[in-house]
């Protein structure tokens, strides 16, 4: 996994965030990957659920609706 590249852990209390930004990264790239970001906001919520840790559990869930394919003709964060 490219977390452990990093020397990072998917069980650290900032996997979450790590998967929340690497999910913003791929939705603004040229081919707009947004099957994979949204794959990675799901898992990043299911990390802060996890870790009961809120702030990061808001982050992931307001980047999640704001890329999914059901919010199209909503105002948008980011690049989703």
């Amino acid at each position: 996994m490219w977390l452990s590249r990093m020397g990072l852990s998917a069980d650290g209390w900032h996997a979450a965030e790590l998967l929340r930004i690497k999910a913003r990264i791929l939705a603004a790239l040229p081919q707009q990957d947004r099957g994979s970001a949204i794959e990675c906001l799901t898992k990043a919520l299911a990390f802060a659920l996890g870790q009961s840790v809120l702030a990061f559990e808001l982050r992931s869930a307001i980047d999640l609706a704001a890329c999914s394919p059901e919010t199209e003709s909503a105002i948008r964060l980011g690049s989703c």
